[in-house]
């Protein structure tokens, strides 16, 4: 089967892709406006990302529904809404309508806008599944730009929780955005620097019990989670002369087991932000996209060029959504 290949300047790329005996796909392009679009999250055959084509300090929700091929704008405050996630019809995101980074989620099925946290200090990274909504947040933090804690909202019971609140940071560069912190049915995993250095941690919601995942030295942030699989991005096999965050290398620890494994170790470049559902995971791999199936314990280049395809990366059943640029 031959495939089809198009990317776009700064958008929003789609790929569906079927594994046999070797990668066989067919790639879209989702969204192509001249503008910037950025962070695209996907759940079955919606598709959701921040784009300014409304204006540079007016980013906005859009949402493209590959069931009906129609683009919709979600949001339409003045203001910047950014770094969505979706599960189900809520869509999560950050807003600054208030003067700084508060959650609000969008339901889909009655069309209606809400707030979830007005806090005065910053909220930043939503992640949500089911009714459970968490994110990162400032408000025990010694400014707005400091390192956050790890809070929660349940939307079944109208409760705010916070889950990690501790005297050293959680890992979140002040820019905020997506894959800092994650939630797969009641477990939480985000990226932790009270070792003095960036460990994974998960919090069980049934049993409330807090996990340390790394204990490795090194640094291990960006982490995902699909039932008993964690996957990160780590630095233990980065050279000393190269600064943290690159040449980082691609892992995973199976919960059942208690067994760490290397997905990807590649000292030739820099691996990021990974993501997983299902046997599957998918991370930018030297600019571009990789995919690993856990059932054959192959590894596949899925994108390699031309072009550079940025952190930004979602998964969900067999398709696949991220960010792409193309120079030139």
């Amino acid at each position: 089967m031959g495939k089809e290949l198009a990317i776009t300047i700064g958008g929003i790329i789609l790929l569906s892709i079927s594994m046999v005996t070797s990668a066989q796909y067919q790639e879209t392009p989702v969204c192509i406006n001249p503008e910037s679009q950025y962070a695209p999250a996907i759940y079955n055959d919606k598709i959701v990302w921040m784009d300014s084509r409304n204006g540079w300090y007016n980013y906005d929700i859009y949402m493209f529904d590959l069931s009906t091929g129609i683009e919709t704008q979600i949001t339409t405050d003045t203001h910047n809404q950014s770094y969505p996630a979706i599960y189900g019809n809520k869509i999560v995101y950050v807003d600054d309508r208030n003067g700084n980074d508060d959650i609000y989620i969008y339901d889909l099925s009655t069309g209606t806008e809400t707030s979830i946290c007005t806090d005065p200090a910053r909220q930043l990274s939503p992640a949500i599944f089911s009714d459970r909504i968490v994110w990162l947040d400032s408000r025990n933090a010694a400014d707005s730009f400091d390192h956050p804690d790890v809070y929660m909202y349940d939307l079944s019971t109208d409760t705010e929780t916070p889950i990690c609140i501790h005297l050293h940071p959680i890992y979140c560069p002040w820019l905020g955005g997506n894959g800092f912190i994650n939630i797969f049915e009641d477990r939480i995993v985000w990226a932790d620097w009270r070792n003095g250095n960036e460990d994974i941690y998960m919090y069980n919601l049934s049993t409330d019990t807090e996990l340390q995942i790394t204990t490795d030295t090194s640094y291990q942030s960006f982490p995902d989670i699909y039932e008993d699989i964690i996957v990160w991005r780590g630095g233990r096999n980065k050279p000393s002369d190269f600064i943290e965050h690159e040449y980082d290398d691609i892992y995973m620890y199976d919960l059942s087991t208690g067994v760490e494994t290397p997905v990807s170790i590649d000292p030739e470049t820099s691996e990021k932000t990974p993501v997983i559902y299902g046997d599957k995971i998918v991370w930018n791999k030297g600019g571009g996209i990789y995919i690993y199936d856990l059932s054959t314990g192959g590894e596949t280049p899925v994108y390699t060029g031309p072009g550079l395809c940025f952190p930004g990366i979602d998964i969900q059943h067999s398709i696949y959504a991220w960010l792409g640029y193309l120079y030139g």
